[in-house]
């Protein structure tokens, strides 16, 4: 290579997100990964129980009222009240 000049680097890419475009460039690890569909949600809850005890409940798959109910008075406790747009 001659003095003066530089050799340009290829850019980087995203490779560990199947569904998302890949982007060259700096600010490539910047742009967030696509959201987990449902069977990779139950897996980070399965392994988030496993690995550091956390716990993951959907009350609405809760089908006694009874208990359905006291995971939500427990998360109201810990976390607070839903906000009227948390119905998701």
């Amino acid at each position: 290579m001659r003095e003066g000049k530089t050799r340009r680097r290829r850019p980087t890419e995203i490779s560990d997100d199947r569904d998302a475009p890949r982007i060259p460039g700096s600010l490539a690890r910047l742009v967030p990964r696509a959201p987990a569909n449902e069977e990779e949600l139950a897996a980070m809850a399965r392994a988030a129980w496993r690995s550091q005890g956390i716990v993951l409940l959907h009350p609405d798959r809760i089908p006694d009222p009874w208990e359905r109910q006291t995971v939500i008075n427990l998360a109201e406790r810990f976390y607070g009240k839903r906000s009227a747009g948390d119905d998701a």
